[in-house]
């Protein structure tokens, strides 16, 4: 049911900090963009490009947004023994009420297939992960998550256009409170191609962190980094992620990093996960 990719070209190889953990790469033109400076799920989160219409609104959300059964009951989940931080199956999929420059609207998140690819010659089956608007045409491309020994991956992304194949650990699980490292951004342009972003520092800040979503409350698990979301833009903003293990992610919030603002934002409002 997989479709099978094969990385063309392998490029380089790229030492993490931690514990010989490896980052490896490939992409089916070679050096196609020229050098690739210092660097990501999200994940989403290329704002320059995304600043206008359909497009900005479905890439903004990049990493993890999603559908279905509208949950309202008090819920509380915070289930570290169920072994994975989200839950990769075909068919998963979550709803978010998401505000973008201060519009709101409805996205829906979900795993569509499995996708078998070949990242340096080891093959893993990735669950392919769209983001879009119900009732709008979905986005050409996808991206490829795993999950793996020390989280949940991103083996990068696919189109008809373009493939870039790209292991790395976007999410630490389990992690140390405190505990960071480096992820590689990607994104998908409007040149219909994957591009590189720079390198940002991901750190896990809670384990414990209460939050209140339309689905209900959740103790999450709380990742969050910096970075300017453009040239352009006078300060940079501050991400963070809200995952409860088992179920994924319940919320997204991008704050400015002077003065604590609120810029975007997106809750959980359902989900549904195929057994």
């Amino acid at each position: 049911m997989g479709v099978l990719l094969q990385s063309i070209a392998v490029k380089g190889r790229e030492q993490m900090d931690e514990r010989n953990n490896q980052e490896v790469w490939s992409r089916d033109n070679i050096k196609r963009n020229g050098h690739i400076n210092s660097q990501w799920f999200y994940y989403i989160e290329s704002v320059r490009l995304l600043r206008c219409g359909l497009m900005q609104k479905i890439l903004r959300v990049s990493w993890i947004s999603f559908l279905l059964c509208f949950n309202h009951c008090d819920v509380s989940v915070n289930s570290e023994e169920s072994g994975e931080l989200m839950p990769l199956r075909v068919g998963n999929h979550w709803l978010y009420q998401a505000w973008y420059f201060s519009t709101p609207d409805t996205l829906k998140a979900e795993l569509t297939r499995q996708v078998e690819v070949t990242i340096e010659g080891v093959k893993y089956q990735a669950l392919a992960y769209q983001v879009y608007l119900p009732g709008q045409p979905r986005p050409p491309y996808e991206w490829l998550y795993w999950a793996g020994p020390k989280g949940l991956y991103s083996l990068g992304g696919i189109a008809e256009t373009d493939t870039l194949l790209y292991k790395k650990l976007i999410f630490k699980y389990p992690a140390r409170v405190g505990e960071s490292w480096p992820v590689v951004g990607i994104y998908f342009g409007f040149d219909q191609r994957f591009h590189f972003l720079d390198t940002l520092t991901y750190t896990l800040v809670s384990k414990n962190e209460a939050i209140e979503t339309p689905a209900g409350r959740f103790e999450c698990h709380l990742y969050t980094y910096r970075k300017k979301p453009a040239e352009d833009v006078f300060e940079p903003w501050d991400y963070y992620h809200y995952f409860s293990p088992g179920l994924g992610k319940v919320a997204y919030i991008t704050k400015g990093a002077s003065d604590g603002r609120t810029i975007d934002r997106e809750y959980l409002l359902g989900y549904s996960f195929n057994e």
